[in-house]
């Protein structure tokens, strides 16, 4: 079955029913306390990738004109790289009519690049211009500020193609279009908080008719076009690593680019050449079936009506889990739906796209009993235009689970998938949830790579090998702060983090504004500042990990090992009061430290196998103990000194 997405149309919040700004700000960030608002993708469809930890690594978005066809709209956003690169791409093609046997003329490429070496977006600026657009400062780990530099509303340069078939031996090929295409908005932007955490994004505006793109484009056929992207992000030794690296984040999933393809190795970008099977389904609307209604934080456990991240390891206690559901079909119900609770140890699971080595909850022992608790759980339909359900299963803590997970401190990555005997059209068939939470002072953590359903390892290697990249962003409260602000406090002219256009409710996720509510990840922590009486520092540490696939791209004279999204997984650590620094460390016998701040690692993991990680984190409020003496006390030992003097 062909993969689907839909482009809804925009909505836009009240008193502001605008599409998109094209200017390359998709969405907020967290931890970058910029006052820029993006109302426009509101109701978007929505993908990420590697975003178990809360924070995708990618994001795309998609939306089509309001009342029209004539127009559509795509961001994608792009975290943890570890260079920008004047290589960085994203790669888009486009058939008038979906189709999965070949390519016909209609087919159109497009190739974004928006980056400059080493700088970030603005590869298309004529004049170039290297200054940042803008500079945040924010709180750091060692007590001090760290400088964030923004280009932002930067242009890209953008090739546009169309196919030309293969004849007399000579392969197919791009050809660069001939008439400009005309109603085109493509803006890029970027912000820089340093190794392994460089980020960028781009916001797109198609014509979807050739009556507003021009003679050169295409109409797309609202009922079901081609669709296909690719994001590829670069680096190139040494920026930090002593190897050049390829990540790829295709949709339809799974499509790698290298050369072992049909046509690679090849010279330069602009020669990739897409095969027709790799297709997927674009349609003009909202309708492509059954999702996650709410992403990331519509999974998890069941608490008073909320969706929560923590299970109560409490012994006899029973946790209900359970997945929210969403059908946008405008035509079809989804039958006899149904969802399978998996777990997994925390941190770098087993293959995303595989599930052999997630556990399934066993529901016997639950306080519940009967053919209703039961794992997969019955099967439900979920009615079209938008008709909800949650799928549910209760779970209880008896001795025997407490004995199993406690070794590594009870952290859990929980599966959802989903399945149906009726031949139901899936939006999402899976999701996970990767989240720790501490409000310590100092936390210690074992972190599992797992090594399981990857299949064997690449050529001439034993093991598997990962890269592991690291952020920290921090926040800091004043007492200052929507939502919980003391009556006769104003507040600050720039608060470290403000939510944003809350207008009305938006669901975060793999459907609506990610941004502008603030991120589920985000909206945990204000919750914890809320219930606080002093200023509170929030360290949010996101670990994103990559496979090395063992194939490699060329491009020229470069050769690029290829890595592929295997998972990610964030703690989230709170502190009442002010933090000197935070310190933080990741060790294991398997691991070797690429960067010396310990943010970038390579780990080695056994086929099918596993390797256990250490991870702590601490605040520092003081250097040592004697900081925390009363005043008395050091008055006491001066008296006690001049007195020694004084004898002697």
């Amino acid at each position: 079955m062909a993969e689907k997405l839909g482009f809804p149309p925009y909505q836009g919040l009240p008193f502001d029913y605008r599409a998109p700004d094209i200017d390359g700000f998709a969405e907020w960030e967290i931890g970058v306390p910029d006052p820029l608002i993006e109302s426009g993708w509101v109701g978007c469809t929505r993908l990420t990738y590697a975003g178990a930890s809360g924070v995708p690594v990618v994001s795309f978005q998609a939306l089509k004109d309001s009342n029209s066809n004539d127009f559509i709209y795509l961001s994608f956003v792009v975290r943890f790289d570890l260079q920008f690169n004047d290589k960085d791409a994203i790669i888009l093609v486009l058939q008038p009519n979906f189709n999965t046997a070949e390519h016909g003329v209609g087919t159109r490429r497009i190739l974004i690049r928006p980056n400059i070496e080493p700088i970030g977006a603005g590869a298309g600026d004529n004049p170039q211009n290297l200054n940042p657009d803008k500079i945040l400062t924010v709180p750091g780990k060692d007590g001090g500020t760290v400088s964030i530099p923004i280009r932002t509303n930067r242009k890209a340069v953008t090739i546009f193609s169309k196919f030309v078939a293969g004849v007399g031996g000579n392969p197919a090929s791009w050809e660069d279009v001939v008439v400009p295409i005309q109603n085109v908005e493509i803006k890029a932007r970027s912000w820089d908080l340093g190794d392994g955490d460089r980020d960028w994004s781009v916001e797109i505006k198609l014509p979807a008719t050739v009556a507003k793109g021009g003679t050169d484009w295409i109409t797309l056929n609202p009922a079901g076009f081609g669709l296909y992207f690719n994001v590829l992000r670069f680096s190139t030794a040494p920026a930090t690593l002593t190897f050049a690296v390829l990540t790829e984040f295709s949709w339809p999933r799974g499509h790698v680019i290298s050369d072992n393809d049909p046509d690679g190795p090849y010279q330069s970008l602009n020669d990739i050449m897409i095969p027709a099977a790799r297709m997927g389904q674009g349609i003009l609307g909202a309708g492509t079936g059954v999702y996650f209604d709410g992403g990331w934080n519509s999974i998890g456990v069941l608490s008073g009506g909320v969706v929560t991240g923590t299970i109560d390891a409490t012994l006899n206690t029973v946790n209900t889990l359970v997945a929210k559901l969403k059908n946008d079909s405008t035509t079809d119900d989804a039958l006899r739906v149904n969802a399978t609770f998996r777990l997994a140890d925390f941190g770098i699971g087993p293959n995303p796209n595989a599930n052999g080595s997630w556990g399934k909850i066993d529901p016997a022992a639950s306080a519940t009993p009967g053919p209703n608790n039961k794992n997969p759980t019955d099967r439900v339909t979920v009615l079209k235009n938008n008709g909800t359900t949650q799928l549910q299963m209760d779970w209880k803590i008896d001795q025997g689970v407490r004995d199993k997970y406690e070794f590594h401190g009870g952290d859990q990555c929980l599966l959802v998938e989903l399945d149906s005997d009726q031949n139901a059209a899936f939006r999402e068939s899976s999701y996970r949830r990767n989240l720790a939470f501490a409000n310590l002072s100092e936390v210690k953590r074992e972190v599992v790579v797992s090594g399981e359903d990857y299949g064997p390892s690449p050529a001439g290697e034993t093991d598997h090998e990962f890269l592991l990249v690291t952020s920290h962003r921090f926040l800091s409260s004043t007492l200052a702060y929507d939502g919980w602000m003391p009556k006769k406090q104003q507040p600050d002219d720039n608060p470290d983090v403000r939510l944003k256009g809350r207008i009305r409710e938006t669901r975060e996720g793999s459907h609506g504004q990610w941004g502008q509510t603030a991120t589920s990840l985000a909206g945990a922590i204000f919750e914890r500042w809320g219930s606080s009486n002093e200023p509170m520092s929030t360290w949010v540490s996101v670990t994103s990990a990559f496979r090395r696939t063992g194939q490699t791209l060329t491009l020229g004279d470069t050769s690029y090992s290829i890595f592929e999204e295997a998972d990610s997984y964030s703690h989230v650590l709170s502190h009442e009061g002010p933090v000197k620094r935070w310190e933080y460390s990741l060790t294991g016998d398997a691991l070797t430290p690429i960067a010396s701040d310990g943010k970038i690692n390579l780990v080695r993991v056994p086929v099918d196998g596993k390797t256990v990680l250490k991870v702590k984190y601490e605040a520092v409020t003081e250097d040592g103990f004697w900081h925390r003496w009363p005043w008395w006390v050091w008055l006491l030992i001066l008296l006690i000194i001049v007195l020694i003097a004084i004898i002697i």
